[in-house]
Protein backbone atom coordinates (compact mmCIF):
# COMPACT_ATOMS: atom_id res chain seq x y z
CA UNK A 1 0.00 0.00 0.00
CA UNK A 2 1.18 3.52 -0.71
CA UNK A 3 2.95 5.06 2.34
CA UNK A 4 0.89 8.24 2.13
CA UNK A 5 -2.38 6.29 2.05
CA UNK A 6 -1.21 4.20 5.03
CA UNK A 7 -0.37 7.35 6.98
CA UNK A 8 -3.67 8.96 6.06
CA UNK A 9 -5.59 5.85 7.13
CA UNK A 10 -3.74 5.72 10.46
CA UNK A 11 -4.49 9.40 11.08
CA UNK A 12 -8.14 8.78 10.23
CA UNK A 13 -8.37 5.93 12.73
CA UNK A 14 -6.66 7.99 15.45
CA UNK A 15 -8.93 10.96 14.84
CA UNK A 16 -11.97 8.67 14.79
CA UNK A 17 -11.04 7.20 18.18
CA UNK A 18 -10.62 10.56 19.91
CA UNK A 19 -13.81 11.85 18.23
CA UNK A 20 -15.70 8.76 19.40
CA UNK A 21 -14.51 9.28 22.97
CA UNK A 22 -15.24 13.01 22.93
CA UNK A 23 -18.72 12.56 21.49
CA UNK A 24 -19.43 9.74 23.92
CA UNK A 25 -18.53 11.95 26.86
CA UNK A 26 -20.62 14.78 25.43
CA UNK A 27 -23.62 12.51 24.78
CA UNK A 28 -23.69 10.79 28.16
CA UNK A 29 -22.28 13.57 30.34
CA UNK A 30 -23.31 16.91 28.89
CA UNK A 31 -22.12 20.12 30.45
CA UNK A 32 -24.12 22.10 32.99
CA UNK A 33 -27.31 23.63 31.67
CA UNK A 34 -26.96 27.37 31.87
CA UNK A 35 -30.51 28.19 30.85
CA UNK A 36 -30.47 31.08 33.30
CA UNK A 37 -28.01 33.55 31.92
CA UNK A 38 -26.40 35.74 34.55
CA UNK A 39 -26.80 38.77 32.31
CA UNK A 40 -30.59 38.31 32.46
CA UNK A 41 -30.37 39.71 35.98
CA UNK A 42 -29.81 43.12 34.44
CA UNK A 43 -32.78 42.97 32.10
CA UNK A 44 -35.92 44.74 33.17
CA UNK A 45 -34.18 47.60 34.92
CA UNK A 46 -33.79 49.75 31.84
CA UNK A 47 -30.03 49.27 31.59
CA UNK A 48 -30.24 48.63 27.89
CA UNK A 49 -32.47 51.68 27.36
CA UNK A 50 -29.77 54.02 28.57
CA UNK A 51 -31.46 54.70 31.91
CA UNK A 52 -29.23 54.75 34.96
CA UNK A 53 -30.27 52.52 37.88
CA UNK A 54 -30.35 53.67 41.45
CA UNK A 55 -27.07 53.18 43.29
CA UNK A 56 -28.41 50.56 45.74
CA UNK A 57 -30.18 48.70 42.95
CA UNK A 58 -26.95 48.59 40.93
CA UNK A 59 -25.01 47.21 43.93
CA UNK A 60 -27.66 44.55 44.57
CA UNK A 61 -27.67 43.61 40.90
CA UNK A 62 -23.88 43.31 40.91
CA UNK A 63 -23.99 41.07 43.99
CA UNK A 64 -26.62 38.85 42.35
CA UNK A 65 -24.58 38.71 39.16
CA UNK A 66 -21.39 37.80 41.06
CA UNK A 67 -23.20 35.03 42.95
CA UNK A 68 -24.70 33.67 39.71
CA UNK A 69 -21.31 33.74 37.99
CA UNK A 70 -19.61 32.01 40.93
CA UNK A 71 -22.20 29.21 40.79
CA UNK A 72 -21.63 28.81 37.05
CA UNK A 73 -17.87 28.70 37.54
CA UNK A 74 -18.21 25.99 40.20
CA UNK A 75 -20.44 23.89 37.95
CA UNK A 76 -18.09 24.31 34.98
CA UNK A 77 -15.06 23.40 37.09
CA UNK A 78 -16.67 20.20 38.35
CA UNK A 79 -17.71 19.28 34.82
CA UNK A 80 -14.21 19.86 33.42
CA UNK A 81 -12.62 17.73 36.17
CA UNK A 82 -15.04 14.87 35.55
CA UNK A 83 -14.56 14.99 31.77
CA UNK A 84 -10.78 14.99 32.23
CA UNK A 85 -10.97 11.95 34.53
CA UNK A 86 -13.16 10.02 32.08
CA UNK A 87 -10.84 10.97 29.21
CA UNK A 88 -7.82 9.82 31.24
CA UNK A 89 -9.50 6.46 31.83
CA UNK A 90 -10.19 6.25 28.11
CA UNK A 91 -6.52 7.08 27.45
CA UNK A 92 -5.41 4.13 29.55
CA UNK A 93 -7.94 1.85 27.83
CA UNK A 94 -6.94 2.89 24.30
CA UNK A 95 -3.23 2.66 25.16
CA UNK A 96 -3.75 -0.85 26.52
CA UNK A 97 -5.65 -1.75 23.36
CA UNK A 98 -2.84 -0.38 21.20
CA UNK A 99 -0.22 -2.37 23.10
CA UNK A 100 -1.94 -5.66 23.89
CA UNK A 101 -4.65 -6.18 21.25
CA UNK A 102 -3.71 -8.77 18.64
CA UNK A 103 -4.06 -6.39 15.69
CA UNK A 104 -2.14 -7.69 12.68
CA UNK A 105 -2.78 -4.86 10.22
CA UNK A 106 -0.10 -2.24 10.80
CA UNK A 107 -2.20 0.73 9.70
CA UNK A 108 -4.94 -0.12 12.20
CA UNK A 109 -2.44 -0.77 15.00
CA UNK A 110 -0.72 2.55 14.26
CA UNK A 111 -4.09 4.31 14.16
CA UNK A 112 -5.08 2.92 17.55
CA UNK A 113 -1.72 3.99 18.98
CA UNK A 114 -2.20 7.46 17.53
CA UNK A 115 -5.73 7.49 18.95
CA UNK A 116 -4.28 6.80 22.39
CA UNK A 117 -1.96 9.78 22.14
CA UNK A 118 -4.73 12.00 20.75
CA UNK A 119 -7.01 10.96 23.60
CA UNK A 120 -4.25 11.89 26.05
CA UNK A 121 -4.09 15.33 24.41
CA UNK A 122 -7.88 15.63 24.76
CA UNK A 123 -7.68 14.71 28.45
CA UNK A 124 -4.84 17.16 29.02
CA UNK A 125 -6.84 19.98 27.43
CA UNK A 126 -9.82 19.27 29.70
CA UNK A 127 -7.51 19.04 32.72
CA UNK A 128 -6.11 22.44 31.77
CA UNK A 129 -9.61 23.87 31.50
CA UNK A 130 -10.37 22.57 34.99
CA UNK A 131 -7.46 24.53 36.54
CA UNK A 132 -6.80 21.56 38.83
CA UNK A 133 -3.01 21.43 38.88
CA UNK A 134 -2.70 17.89 40.20
CA UNK A 135 -5.10 16.57 37.57
CA UNK A 136 -3.17 18.50 34.92
CA UNK A 137 0.08 16.92 36.12
CA UNK A 138 -1.46 13.42 36.11
CA UNK A 139 -2.84 13.94 32.62
CA UNK A 140 0.56 15.17 31.44
CA UNK A 141 2.17 12.07 32.92
CA UNK A 142 -0.35 9.81 31.19
CA UNK A 143 0.18 11.74 27.97
CA UNK A 144 3.91 11.10 28.21
CA UNK A 145 3.40 7.47 29.21
CA UNK A 146 0.99 6.77 26.34
CA UNK A 147 3.39 8.35 23.86
CA UNK A 148 6.37 6.37 25.19
CA UNK A 149 4.53 3.05 25.47
CA UNK A 150 2.90 3.24 22.05
CA UNK A 151 6.14 4.48 20.49
CA UNK A 152 8.12 1.70 22.14
CA UNK A 153 5.77 -1.00 20.91
CA UNK A 154 5.87 0.45 17.41
CA UNK A 155 9.62 0.93 17.07
CA UNK A 156 11.11 -1.74 19.37
CA UNK A 157 12.03 -4.03 16.48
Amino acid sequence: MNKFISLLYSLLIGASIVTFIGLGIYAFYPGPDHAKDCYELYQGYGYYDGAEPEENQAKNDQKAFDKCQAERDTENEAHAVNVAIVALIATVAVTATAVYAPITINEIKDGVALGAVMTAVYATIWAGISTNRILLFVSGCLFLASAIVTGYTKFKD
